[in-house]
Parts: C-alpha cells; sequence; structure tokens
C-alpha cells in the first residue's frame, strides 16, 4: 500500500458505486461525472494493492475484499464526518440582522424563542419589524 494517506471523497465513491452497484448512477447521487468515479476508484484500488468491485457493462459487484473494506469505510467516513462538525456547532453567530414578518409570526413563533437565541449568541443584534 502506498503511504499517500486515505482519500476520503474516494472511500465515499467507493460506498456510493457499492451501494448503487453503478458508477455511473453512484455519479449521479453524488454529481460527479462517471470519468471521475472510475478514476477515484482505480486510485483507491491502487493505493490499497486489490480489486474492489467486479466490473461488468452493466452492473459492478463487491469483491471479497471490497466487502470486508465496507464497514471500515462507513466507519471511516463517519468519523470523519464528526470531526468536521465538532467545530462547527459550537460558533457563535455574530452581526447585525434586520428582519421584517407578519406581526403574528413574530409574536407566536420569533419572540418566545429570541432570549434562548441571544443567549448562546450574545453577539448577534437583531432588529424586528412587523407588517
Amino acid at each position: 500500500m502506498r503511504q499517500s494517506g486515505m482519500d476520503l471523497e474516494a472511500l465515499r465513491i467507493f460506498l456510493k458505486v457499492a451501494e448503487v452497484q453503478s458508477l455511473t448512477r453512484a455519479g449521479e447521487h453524488l454529481g460527479l461525472p462517471k470519468a471521475h468515479v472510475s478514476r477515484k476508484l482505480a486510485a483507491l484500488e491502487s493505493d490499497l494493492d486489490t480489486r474492489l468491485f467486479h466490473r461488468s457493462t452493466r452492473v459492478v459487484r463487491l469483491t471479497p475484499d471490497g466487502e470486508t473494506l465496507i464497514p471500515r469505510a462507513r466507519s471511516i467516513v463517519r468519523e470523519a464526518d464528526e470531526v468536521s462538525g465538532m467545530f462547527r456547532t459550537g460558533r457563535r453567530l455574530r452581526g447585525r440582522v434586520r428582519v421584517d414578518m407578519p406581526v403574528a409570526l413574530a409574536r407566536n413563533r420569533v419572540l418566545p424563542a429570541l432570549p434562548q437565541l441571544l443567549e448562546r449568541h450574545p453577539e448577534l443584534e437583531l432588529f424586528i419589524s412587523t407588517t
């Protein structure tokens, strides 16, 4: 195995191809061209020094090594997503926001939620006008 590091995009592509059993459909789901999907899979197989799929003209099927990789790939992608989100959730909103809304919406939905919002985001200035 090459020491190039793990390519998370390639793992995501691998998981989607395994799910839909088609490079074309995986690309459509992910918003990627089929050629990009194919290149990423080839690079992943090269990095891991194994074949992950049996390919035919109509369908791709996992090899035994591909089957073995599925749970680890899911775990790696899930962990990476959690790490990425760790620091986003604690960020505070700040700045000025001006909002114009109907009186009923302000009274029934927005005003009751304001104390909690402003407590969590003390640097936020909110200007509400009603119509």
